[in-house]
């Protein structure tokens, strides 16, 4: 999500919304349900010494964490599947591009 500023009849109203508006405004504004982590000490002791988190908070540092978890699972998922979908195929499919190689000048060569 990228943050910007309400504007009042196109003056930009930035100098009113310190860090507090600024997680006011989100919360009053992003459908969001309080939940209960554990956490072990060790991990929530690194957790806020992290300046990203003295600055955000700790739940818009996880959600940001857990949103790149996903996408980054998501990808691995769609990058395996593609694998196994081109499985045995490596043959066929140079047949296809060997004319292309063949036409492409090499570096030194």
């Amino acid at each position: 999500m990228v943050w910007t500023f309400p504007t009042f009849y196109g003056v930009e109203l930035s100098g009113l919304y310190s860090r507090t508006n600024k997680i006011m405004w989100y919360c009053l504004h992003m459908a969001s349900k309080a939940v209960q982590v554990s956490i072990d000490t060790l991990l929530l002791g690194q957790l806020d010494a992290d300046p990203e988190v003295r600055e955000s908070g700790r739940s818009a540092f996880i959600r940001r964490a857990v949103r790149f978890y996903l996408g980054a699972k998501q990808r691995r998922e769609t990058d395996e599947r593609i694998a196994q979908a081109y499985a045995g195929e490596a043959d066929s499919l140079h047949g296809e591009i060997e004319p292309l190689i063949d036409g492409q000048p090499w570096p030194g060569g």
